[in-house]
């Protein structure tokens, strides 16, 4: 897939993910393991874009809509994670084994930030939305007689999908500035320089950030957990993340790529 292709399309997929978070659909691309699946898939790699984004998905996953709170929003940050992690399967990069852990650790740290960044925006969004339902009242003399409610809602729902793709493209430009825009003379020089300076591989990487995102599985777990079963819980938190862990092991295994660096035969 060309350059110009892939980059439409990852736009229109971080709008539609963005859409489906509350606005329209609701078919579970919004959420990390699944937008950033396909976005690896469109940059060439799924499989690491599913790493990503299940990486994502456990950081985000405790994260639950209840009262007044804001929250991360991860559908375009899931979409630019899955994409900056499959990067190594492109010609953007120099050919190097310690590139995949630093690109999967790159795509984790925009994808939390840009989730963040998109409740923040949610947020502005829905009290624009709010600000133009008071004006098509009473631009209707106080009565939803007169409201063309219909027109309103393409207006909020174009906005929410504009509102992804900058998400999209601001977090996809900030990756571009990272990997090659850096040049700290006598530090980074060349494109891919910033990322080789990641010590670990892909599988260790995977590992230690799956096991920062089972804080995320311990909320979830907190809420749900009826009263007087805190050990029943923490019985299943820890099989669940032997489960986790394995799951990673053999996702980081299948890239090609072995505990201790470089590709298996």
């Amino acid at each position: 897939m060309g350059f110009v292709l892939a980059l439409t399309a990852l736009l229109a997929l971080g709008a539609w993910a963005t859409l489906d978070t509350t606005s329209l659909g609701q078919t579970l691309v919004c959420r990390p393991l699944v937008g950033g699946t396909l976005a690896g898939a469109i940059v060439g790699d799924p499989v690491a874009g599913a790493l990503a984004g299940g990486l994502l998905e456990l950081l985000v996953l405790g994260a639950l809509p209840v009262g007044a709170v804001r929250l991360p929003e991860p559908g375009a940050a899931g979409v630019v994670a899955g994409a900056v992690a499959a990067l190594p399967s492109t010609p953007v990069l120099p050919p190097d084994p310690g590139l995949p852990g630093g690109t999967l650790a790159l795509a984790l740290v925009l994808g939390v930030a840009l989730a963040w960044v998109g409740g923040w925006s949610q947020s502005l969004l829905r009290e624009g939305n709010l600000r133009r339902l008071e004006a098509a009242v009473r631009r209707a003399g106080g009565g939803a007689a007169g409201l063309a409610l219909g027109r309103l809602h393409a207006r909020c729902l174009l906005a929410d999908a504009g509102r992804g793709v900058l998400l999209t493209g601001g977090g996809l430009l900030v990756a571009w500035a990272l990997v090659w825009g850096v040049a700290v003379p006598g530090w980074v020089r060349g494109p891919g320089e910033l990322l080789a300076l990641w010590p670990a591989t892909r599988l260790e990487t995977a590992v230690a950030l799956g096991a920062a995102g089972l804080l995320g599985l311990g909320r979830l777990v907190a809420v749900v957990a009826p009263p007087g079963r805190s050990r029943t819980a923490m019985a299943g938190m820890a099989a669940a993340g032997f489960l986790v862990g394995a799951s990673l092991v053999a996702a980081a295994m299948a890239t090609g790529l072995s505990p201790g660096g470089g590709t298996t035969p």
